[in-house]
């Protein structure tokens, strides 16, 4: 009987230890999602030779348990929410110059590898300039991006080649050179290709869109090399621009793809987690025109959002993510004019992305506001009809630049250029450059290919065929353009631009001249005689004095020194 009266007394609290023993196996059943870095680290860059610090990380996905890697090795990692995690970064990490990979990886069930950011060890400056040189790729080069796809810490490239249906992919020698191309085939019109782990056995994958409405995997083998590409049908409309994160939490990579007509739609493509994706659910974008897309948390909920170029409205789209893999419908914003492609960065440094959109006249820079609104846009003048944008620090200040190629009208030699503009640090962007390419630039990508510390640039040429690699150089100019807007004939105009040397040893100093139709109406003056030591710098002082009332175009003052041949774009109109 007093085993009776005891049993029916243990009873309720063995029911309760069980269903709480049961909820929290459920609890810790439940996948953790693949975590989303944001762009920039902070800080993004340090000088040779630093003391350690700590190194924060934003983004989404973050769990208790995650860790940050610096090139592929774990750091001693604080979780802090899961937008946030920091790491103590030794100083014997960043004792030499160099460029780190940064993830965040997180532990299973589910989690996995993050997106990789870039880490620069350098000693900052407030500009970068560039030199150049070429090199033949497949016909019709496209968009191009760089990861490091055999796992050597060196940075490669993959590209699109459109008129080939094919991937082009470089693998680097670390030097600035790569090794001779190797191409695999895709559908017959690839637009656009990223690269994750798809199928989580931590080789590096392409997912490539093509117009025709499909999306192509091609697995990696670790070793540089890819599988044969496996095909996903999306749409039968055009499908231009792609993003990859885990939309859903499930631990496994998703991929979102805009279409062009008829009305703008994201397809949303959720994974297995073994490199194939369950059939593509749509998501109403916009009226028509769907372009460049990208992947962030622009309301700090935890979950992935969608942010859409709307081409022919002037407008770019935000689709907030519900976290289980389907998104609210588009709100749209005016984002300059006639816009391509688009970036998703914290460009102001308040822990909210921003967006910089590509425009017909230059660049649109929407700042976050954090709740997923964004302020009006604001409009930087560049060339004419600027294609892919992406936002990097370039000069290793904290300061994410933006840079963008300029696709211009075929055979103008005046749009052969990308263009930088140096971020003021809040978001304001100053101090543009232009910098010659090959003719034609679509696309362009960013990555330290020669293993210096400091980013370089690749720019991919239509017309040519060409590849154009533009390391940063150690002969800095503080500006490379200028506007002198209209002045009164014979009335003189003047402008200064800065030549430094932030290399270790001298320079010689060629020619600074101007050159090209119309350079009769400029003067150029410098005090920088023929050689220029380490840390040192000089003037170069530019005046505009027209001649007569017609525009001057074309222009350039050609600095020329034993490691770099640059330019410094002028422009002007006189004016009775």
């Amino acid at each position: 009987m007093k085993a009776q009266r005891l049993r029916s007394k243990l009873l309720p609290l063995l029911l309760l230890l069980t269903l709480s023993a049961a909820a929290h196996s459920a609890t810790r059943a439940l996948p953790n999602p693949v975590p989303l870095v944001n762009n920039p680290l902070v800080p993004d860059a340090v000088a040779p030779g630093s003391q350690g610090f700590t190194l924060t990380v934003n983004g989404t996905g973050f769990v208790a348990g995650s860790v940050v890697n610096w090139n592929g090795s774990p750091l001693a990692t604080t979780f802090v929410n899961a937008s946030q995690v920091t790491a103590v970064v030794p100083a014997e990490d960043v004792a030499v110059a160099g460029t780190a990979s940064v993830t965040v990886a997180s532990p299973s069930p589910g989690g996995g590898s993050s997106n990789v950011a870039a880490f620069t060890i350098r000693s900052p400056f407030t500009a970068a300039s560039f030199g150049r040189s070429d090199m033949p790729t497949a016909k019709s080069p496209g968009l191009p991006i760089s990861a490091d796809f055999n796992r050597d810490g060196k940075a490669d490239l993959a590209l699109i080649a459109s008129s080939d249906g094919a991937i082009v992919v470089f693998i680097g020698k670390g030097d600035g050179t790569f090794e001779p191309p190797v191409e695999y085939s895709v559908l017959t019109s690839p637009e656009q290709v990223v690269s994750s782990d798809f199928n989580g056995d931590g080789f590096l994958d392409l997912a490539v869109v093509d117009l025709g409405g499909t999306v192509s995997i091609l697995l990696g083998q670790g070793d540089g090399t890819f599988q044969g590409h496996r095909d996903v049908f999306v749409s039968d409309d055009y499908c231009i621009g792609i993003a990859v994160a885990d939309f859903n939490h499930d631990g496994k990579l998703d991929v979102a793809v805009s279409d062009w007509y008829p009305g703008a739609r994201v397809f949303v493509l959720l994974g297995n987690g073994d490199g194939t994706f369950l059939s593509p659910v749509p998501f109403a974008a916009g009226t028509d025109s769907g372009q460049g897309i990208v992947a962030g948390d622009f309301n700090r909920d935890g979950k992935i959002d969608l942010a859409v170029v709307l081409h022919w409205e002037n407008q770019v789209a935000i689709l907030l993510g519900n976290g289980d893999g389907t998104f609210q419908a588009g709100v749209e914003y005016p984002a300059g004019v006639l816009p391509p492609y688009l970036a998703a960065a914290d460009l102001n440094g308040d822990g909210t992305l921003d967006l910089a959109v590509s425009s017909y006249l230059g660049v649109s820079v929407l700042l976050g506001n954090g709740d997923g609104t964004f302020q009006p846009s604001v409009d930087y003048k560049g060339e004419e009809i600027p294609n892919y944008i992406v936002a990097a620090d370039l000069s290793g200040d904290d300061k994410l630049d933006l840079i963008v190629s300029n696709a211009g009208t075929l055979g103008n030699l005046k749009y052969s250029t990308i263009t930088t503009f140096s971020n003021k640090g809040d978001g304001r962007f100053i101090h543009r450059s232009d910098f010659t390419v090959g003719t034609y630039p679509y696309g362009i990508a960013v990555g330290d290919f020669n293993g210096d510390g400091k980013l370089d640039v690749v720019a991919t040429n239509v017309a040519g065929n060409t590849i154009s690699i533009l390391p940063q150089v150690t002969s800095v100019l503080s500006r490379t353009y200028f506007n002198f807007g209209k002045v009164k004939v014979g009335d003189k105009s003047t402008r200064k631009v800065t030549l430094s040397n932030i290399g270790d040893t001298s320079f010689t100093i060629n020619r600074i001249v101007p050159i090209g139709k119309g350079s009769a109406g400029f003067a150029v003056r410098n005090n920088c005689g023929s050689e220029l030591g380490p840390g040192a710098n000089c003037k170069i002082t530019i005046v505009f004095q027209p001649q007569s009332p017609v525009p001057y175009r074309h222009v350039r003052v050609k600095v020329s020194s034993s490691v770099a041949k640059q330019k410094i774009y002028l422009l002007g109109s006189g004016v009775k």
